[in-house]
Protein backbone atom coordinates (compact mmCIF):
# COMPACT_ATOMS: atom_id res chain seq x y z
CA UNK A 1 0.00 0.00 0.00
CA UNK A 2 1.08 3.65 -0.86
CA UNK A 3 1.46 6.24 1.32
CA UNK A 4 -0.67 9.26 1.18
CA UNK A 5 -0.24 11.91 -1.41
CA UNK A 6 -1.21 15.45 -1.79
CA UNK A 7 -0.60 18.36 -4.30
CA UNK A 8 -0.90 22.22 -4.26
CA UNK A 9 -4.13 21.61 -6.69
CA UNK A 10 -5.53 19.08 -4.10
CA UNK A 11 -5.71 21.34 -0.68
CA UNK A 12 -8.48 24.06 -2.77
CA UNK A 13 -11.25 21.09 -2.78
CA UNK A 14 -12.35 20.91 0.38
CA UNK A 15 -14.82 23.95 1.87
CA UNK A 16 -13.70 25.16 5.28
CA UNK A 17 -16.60 23.03 7.15
CA UNK A 18 -14.82 19.97 6.10
CA UNK A 19 -11.06 19.41 6.42
CA UNK A 20 -8.42 17.48 4.16
CA UNK A 21 -9.30 14.63 6.21
CA UNK A 22 -8.21 12.43 3.14
CA UNK A 23 -4.13 13.13 4.03
CA UNK A 24 -4.55 12.06 7.75
CA UNK A 25 -7.18 9.14 6.86
CA UNK A 26 -4.97 7.71 4.19
CA UNK A 27 -1.61 8.04 6.28
CA UNK A 28 -3.52 6.01 9.18
CA UNK A 29 -4.81 3.36 6.82
CA UNK A 30 -1.75 3.20 5.36
CA UNK A 31 0.10 2.53 8.80
CA UNK A 32 -2.36 0.53 10.79
CA UNK A 33 -2.22 -2.27 8.04
CA UNK A 34 1.22 -2.19 7.59
CA UNK A 35 2.21 -2.27 11.43
CA UNK A 36 3.90 0.56 12.18
CA UNK A 37 1.32 2.32 14.51
CA UNK A 38 0.47 -0.37 16.07
CA UNK A 39 2.80 -2.79 19.54
CA UNK A 40 3.98 -5.58 18.13
CA UNK A 41 1.48 -8.96 17.67
CA UNK A 42 -1.92 -6.50 16.79
CA UNK A 43 -2.62 -6.90 13.52
CA UNK A 44 -5.32 -4.85 11.62
CA UNK A 45 -7.33 -4.97 8.61
CA UNK A 46 -9.16 -2.67 7.04
CA UNK A 47 -13.04 -3.39 5.92
CA UNK A 48 -14.90 -0.93 5.16
CA UNK A 49 -12.84 2.88 4.30
CA UNK A 50 -15.31 6.08 3.63
CA UNK A 51 -17.87 4.87 1.74
CA UNK A 52 -21.78 4.75 2.45
CA UNK A 53 -23.32 1.55 4.00
CA UNK A 54 -26.89 1.19 3.32
CA UNK A 55 -28.70 0.51 6.68
CA UNK A 56 -32.47 0.49 6.94
CA UNK A 57 -32.73 2.00 3.85
CA UNK A 58 -30.74 4.93 4.60
CA UNK A 59 -27.00 5.50 4.00
CA UNK A 60 -24.61 5.95 6.73
CA UNK A 61 -20.82 6.75 6.11
CA UNK A 62 -18.82 6.00 9.08
CA UNK A 63 -14.71 7.13 8.04
CA UNK A 64 -13.64 3.36 8.75
CA UNK A 65 -14.70 -0.36 9.94
CA UNK A 66 -11.05 -2.21 10.86
CA UNK A 67 -10.29 -5.54 12.48
CA UNK A 68 -7.95 -5.79 14.86
CA UNK A 69 -6.22 -9.46 15.79
CA UNK A 70 -4.26 -9.71 18.86
CA UNK A 71 -1.72 -12.46 18.07
CA UNK A 72 -2.44 -14.84 21.81
CA UNK A 73 -4.60 -17.95 22.22
CA UNK A 74 -7.86 -17.46 22.54
CA UNK A 75 -8.25 -13.85 21.89
CA UNK A 76 -10.88 -13.30 19.04
CA UNK A 77 -10.33 -10.06 16.42
CA UNK A 78 -12.21 -6.79 17.94
CA UNK A 79 -13.84 -5.12 14.80
CA UNK A 80 -13.68 -1.20 15.38
CA UNK A 81 -16.08 1.62 13.74
CA UNK A 82 -13.57 4.88 13.85
CA UNK A 83 -14.37 8.29 13.49
CA UNK A 84 -11.62 10.09 12.17
CA UNK A 85 -10.82 13.84 13.13
CA UNK A 86 -7.93 16.11 11.40
CA UNK A 87 -7.71 17.86 15.13
CA UNK A 88 -9.28 15.91 18.26
CA UNK A 89 -9.71 18.07 20.97
CA UNK A 90 -11.23 18.15 24.37
CA UNK A 91 -14.48 20.55 23.22
CA UNK A 92 -14.65 18.58 19.67
CA UNK A 93 -14.85 14.52 21.63
CA UNK A 94 -18.61 14.45 22.84
CA UNK A 95 -19.34 15.42 19.10
CA UNK A 96 -16.84 12.72 17.59
CA UNK A 97 -18.25 10.61 20.05
CA UNK A 98 -21.36 10.92 19.83
CA UNK A 99 -20.89 10.29 16.09
CA UNK A 100 -19.06 7.46 16.28
CA UNK A 101 -21.68 5.74 18.89
CA UNK A 102 -24.37 6.85 16.60
CA UNK A 103 -22.94 4.69 13.47
CA UNK A 104 -22.20 1.67 15.89
CA UNK A 105 -26.28 1.58 16.95
CA UNK A 106 -27.12 1.93 13.21
CA UNK A 107 -25.12 -0.80 12.29
CA UNK A 108 -26.03 -2.38 15.54
CA UNK A 109 -29.77 -2.45 14.60
CA UNK A 110 -29.52 -3.50 10.89
CA UNK A 111 -27.43 -6.91 11.81
CA UNK A 112 -24.86 -6.11 9.78
CA UNK A 113 -22.26 -6.07 12.44
CA UNK A 114 -22.21 -7.26 16.00
CA UNK A 115 -20.24 -6.04 18.90
CA UNK A 116 -18.30 -3.00 17.20
CA UNK A 117 -15.71 -1.00 19.80
CA UNK A 118 -16.03 2.55 18.89
CA UNK A 119 -12.80 4.40 18.34
CA UNK A 120 -11.36 7.65 17.82
CA UNK A 121 -8.57 8.62 15.30
CA UNK A 122 -6.44 11.74 14.76
CA UNK A 123 -3.30 12.96 14.24
CA UNK A 124 -2.49 14.32 17.95
CA UNK A 125 -4.25 12.30 20.59
CA UNK A 126 -3.63 14.53 24.18
CA UNK A 127 -3.53 12.99 27.62
CA UNK A 128 -6.50 14.93 28.39
CA UNK A 129 -8.47 12.88 25.38
CA UNK A 130 -7.07 9.97 25.92
CA UNK A 131 -8.55 9.88 29.54
CA UNK A 132 -12.07 11.09 28.56
CA UNK A 133 -12.16 8.40 26.46
CA UNK A 134 -11.31 5.67 28.54
CA UNK A 135 -14.17 7.05 30.72
CA UNK A 136 -16.82 7.09 27.74
CA UNK A 137 -15.21 3.32 26.75
CA UNK A 138 -13.78 4.55 22.72
CA UNK A 139 -10.97 3.86 21.85
CA UNK A 140 -8.30 5.99 20.15
CA UNK A 141 -5.29 6.02 17.95
CA UNK A 142 -2.76 8.39 16.56
CA UNK A 143 -0.14 8.97 14.12
CA UNK A 144 2.49 9.03 16.60
CA UNK A 145 1.35 5.69 17.58
CA UNK A 146 -0.31 6.16 20.85
CA UNK A 147 -3.01 3.31 20.73
CA UNK A 148 -5.95 2.29 23.33
CA UNK A 149 -7.70 -1.14 22.34
CA UNK A 150 -9.57 -2.02 25.41
CA UNK A 151 -12.93 -4.22 24.91
CA UNK A 152 -13.55 -7.56 26.48
CA UNK A 153 -10.60 -9.56 27.53
CA UNK A 154 -8.01 -7.38 25.70
CA UNK A 155 -6.45 -4.23 27.12
CA UNK A 156 -3.89 -2.50 25.34
CA UNK A 157 -2.62 0.64 26.51
CA UNK A 158 0.71 2.62 24.40
CA UNK A 159 1.62 6.19 25.13
CA UNK A 160 4.27 7.52 22.73
CA UNK A 161 5.50 10.64 23.03
CA UNK A 162 4.48 13.55 20.20
CA UNK A 163 7.49 13.52 17.85
CA UNK A 164 5.83 13.22 15.01
CA UNK A 165 2.71 14.65 15.08
CA UNK A 166 1.60 17.27 17.47
CA UNK A 167 -1.27 20.05 18.27
CA UNK A 168 -1.62 22.04 14.92
CA UNK A 169 -2.36 25.01 17.55
CA UNK A 170 1.29 25.65 17.30
CA UNK A 171 1.21 26.90 13.63
CA UNK A 172 0.17 30.38 13.72
CA UNK A 173 1.83 31.91 9.83
CA UNK A 174 2.60 29.86 7.54
CA UNK A 175 4.44 32.85 5.61
CA UNK A 176 6.79 32.72 7.81
CA UNK A 177 9.89 31.03 8.70
CA UNK A 178 10.39 27.20 8.37
CA UNK A 179 6.77 27.20 7.12
CA UNK A 180 7.79 29.16 3.83
CA UNK A 181 10.12 26.25 2.65
CA UNK A 182 6.85 24.03 2.40
CA UNK A 183 4.84 26.51 0.54
CA UNK A 184 7.71 27.43 -2.09
CA UNK A 185 7.94 23.59 -2.67
CA UNK A 186 4.66 23.11 -3.75
CA UNK A 187 4.51 26.38 -6.04
CA UNK A 188 7.63 25.39 -7.97
CA UNK A 189 5.51 22.16 -8.23
CA UNK A 190 1.72 23.09 -8.29
CA UNK A 191 0.41 19.89 -9.98
CA UNK A 192 3.22 17.47 -8.89
CA UNK A 193 1.96 14.63 -6.31
CA UNK A 194 3.95 14.72 -2.86
CA UNK A 195 3.92 12.05 -0.43
CA UNK A 196 4.17 13.67 3.19
CA UNK A 197 7.23 11.97 3.91
CA UNK A 198 9.10 13.53 0.32
CA UNK A 199 7.82 16.89 1.30
CA UNK A 200 9.11 16.85 4.93
CA UNK A 201 12.45 15.83 3.37
CA UNK A 202 12.81 18.12 0.91
CA UNK A 203 12.18 21.09 2.69
CA UNK A 204 14.32 19.25 5.60
CA UNK A 205 11.36 20.08 8.00
CA UNK A 206 9.49 17.17 10.29
CA UNK A 207 6.66 15.55 9.06
CA UNK A 208 4.43 16.82 11.57
CA UNK A 209 5.10 20.12 10.97
CA UNK A 210 4.34 19.72 7.06
CA UNK A 211 0.85 18.16 7.85
CA UNK A 212 0.30 21.06 10.01
CA UNK A 213 0.89 23.71 7.48
CA UNK A 214 -0.66 22.30 5.03
CA UNK A 215 -3.91 22.13 7.52
CA UNK A 216 -3.47 25.62 8.02
CA UNK A 217 -2.74 26.69 4.47
CA UNK A 218 -6.40 24.42 3.44
CA UNK A 219 -7.99 26.81 5.38
CA UNK A 220 -6.58 29.77 4.19
CA UNK A 221 -6.77 28.96 0.71
CA UNK A 222 -10.55 28.37 0.85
Amino acid sequence: MFAPKCALSDLRRYPVANPPRVLNFRNIQCRLESGNLLPPGIRAKTLVADRPLQVSGQNIQPDAIVEFTVNRPGSASITAVIELKSRLQPMGLEGAVHQVLRYRNELHRSGAYQDLYPMVAAPYISESVQARCKELGVGYIDLNGTFALIHRDVYIDVVRPATAFKNPQGIKNIFSGRSRRILRALLVHPYQPYRLEQLASDTKLSVGQVSQVLVVFRITAS
